[in-house]
């Protein structure tokens, strides 16, 4: 993108303070991990430290802290998250027998390791992989007991998957805005 996406905004929001906003529709807290959390210092979120290697590192110091069974985690440049879509998945989850070590959305041929929950059983797992240089939050996720929540359930939700929308690129984020708008009108 040629820019941090952490502290991007969109519409004069912070893309972390959007994400947030959904988020504590479906949950108590939300917390942000980050290998610098002095450059976080004037938002209002507890940071959980992270060393900066990468989303599966992220992903492990985030297990390495939580204080419940499951945690969500989402990548900062997602604006267009779904707190209902979270909820039913959350619903799934908790439904599964035995529970799995992470659930994560089918989208087409791809999942979306960045937008699913997370069990701190997992955690022992990440570190061993990691240990060994494994970075790829899914080659990691095939030595865990993971559930996949199908494409067909979440296009109940959202038809046209906008909940995966990742802003990668400046185009995105004029589209982006453009979705904002036409929301904010209709």
């Amino acid at each position: 993108m040629g820019f941090d996406k952490s502290l991007a905004s969109l519409g004069g929001q912070f893309l972390l303070d959007i994400i947030a906003g959904k988020l504590l529709v479906v949950f108590d807290s939300v917390k942000l991990c980050a290998p610098s959390p002095e450059k976080f210092a004037e938002l209002d979120y507890e940071i959980i430290k992270d060393s900066g290697d990468g989303a599966a590192s992220a992903i492990f110091s985030i297990l390495s802290q939580a204080r419940c069974n499951y945690v969500f985690v989402v990548a900062c440049d997602m604006p267009f998250i779904n707190p209902q879509h979270i909820e039913c998945m959350k619903t799934h989850i908790l439904e599964k027998k035995p529970r799995p070590d992470a659930l994560i959305p089918v989208n087409g041929a791809h999942f979306e390791p960045l937008y699913g929950f997370y069990s701190v059983s997992a955690a022992p797992v990440f570190s061993k992989e990691l240990s060994k240089g494994r970075r790829k939050i899914l080659d990691i996720l095939g030595c865990c007991n993971p559930a996949y929540f199908e494409e067909h359930h979440s296009r109940m939700i959202d038809r046209n998957l906008h909940m995966f929308t990742n802003l990668n690129y400046r185009e995105d984020f004029d589209k982006a805005l453009e979705e904002i708008h036409r929301r904010h009108l209709e």
